[in-house]
């Protein structure tokens, strides 16, 4: 299934766009847009060639009553982004392909927390991830990014920051064995784009 947008497909809350059993493309047109929203998952979709446009936005009801949308419906200028990710938290996206797009692959800016990249694909771009905003020095000096038994090839690097012994956000009785990276393939045949 293709799917060409007219406009950003702007997602609610607690919502799941899973494209497992299908394979689905968004693509030359504008993509996907996360918008003061929480509790979001993006899975096994194939995102590429989206473009910057100008035209109305959809904005989820709830916001638009409280007046805190980022977009209005006014003329709006879509960004080129595949993923588009401002002031939202608890955002997972997963078995994802994301290619050649005019602007980034994935933006995730204006206070947005909690975003999980995971398992994806990131081809034909410069800018895969950027991460932007209005924070202070003070606060992105707390942030932490680190790669864990994750699998970089053909010259990648990931570069940890930010305070290296902190704990994690879960209980033990929520632990589970992480296996390693070299398994992923077998893991994830049938979970979405990455190749076999």
């Amino acid at each position: 299934m293709v799917i060409t947008l007219k406009k950003e497909l702007m997602i609610h809350s607690h919502k799941t766009v899973d494209g497992r059993g299908v394979r689905v493309e968004i693509t030359r047109g504008p993509c996907i847009g996360i918008e003061n929203v929480k509790h979001v998952i993006i899975h096994g979709i194939n995102i590429h060639d989206c473009q910057r446009r100008v035209g109305l936005v959809q904005i989820p009801p709830t916001l638009a009553s409280r007046g805190k949308a980022g977009c209005s419906e006014d003329e709006h200028e879509c960004s080129g982004d595949a993923v588009n990710i401002k002031n939202s938290s608890h955002i997972w996206i997963d078995h994802c392909y994301l290619s050649n797009c005019t602007d980034g692959l994935i933006d995730v800016n204006h206070a947005s927390n909690n975003v999980t990249i995971f398992n994806s694909r990131f081809t034909n771009h410069v800018k895969v991830t950027k991460r932007q905003g209005h924070n202070t020095e003070q606060e992105w000096n707390k942030w932490r990014w680190t790669s864990k038994r994750d699998l970089f090839m053909n010259g990648a690097v990931f570069v940890s920051s930010g305070v290296e012994n902190g704990e994690p956000a879960y209980s033990l009785t929520q632990k589970f064995r992480v296996v390693k990276a070299s398994l992923v393939l077998a893991l994830t045949s049938s979970a979405g784009p990455l190749p076999a």
